[in-house]
């Protein structure tokens, strides 16, 4: 008897539908098998009856393809620095104005002041979360 994966990739998984279904498995038989080898961690029955429909309509890649949208922006120490700096100057200022003096958008300063730099709007002022005595 087969021994279920431990560790796998949602590529892996897609490869294993893409291969069972040119060997002309159902969908039906294909999900079982995958449960049975994958256990709870197997894509669920909507995703397998999606990725059937896309391999009998021609497509050969399993990896996804690439979305459209505004890429995810990473954030340097030296950015978080920076933006620190201009909380420190003033703590009344707020994110729209930090977002035009760095030029990036909003939604990054924001997600750096709070998630990063731990800081939340007091008052109309930027704080620590974590403060002390």
């Amino acid at each position: 008897m087969a021994c279920p994966l431990e560790v796998f990739t949602l590529v892996e998984q897609r490869s294993v539908i893409h291969y069972l279904l040119s060997e002309g498995k159902k969908p039906a038989k294909i999900i079982s098998r995958m449960i049975l080898q994958y256990g709870e961690s197997c894509m669920n029955r909507g995703n397998l009856y999606k990725w059937v429909e896309q391999f009998k309509n021609g497509r050969i890649s399993v990896t996804d393809e690439q979305r459209p949208g505004q890429p995810v922006e990473v954030s340097t120490l030296l950015f978080e620095t920076r933006i620190d700096d201009i909380i420190r100057e003033d703590r009344r200022i707020t994110v729209e104005y930090i977002a035009k003096t760095v030029a990036k958008n909003v939604g990054t300063i924001h997600n750096v002041i709070s998630n990063k730099l731990k800081c939340s709007k007091r008052s109309a002022r930027w704080v620590p979360k974590g403060l002390t005595q």
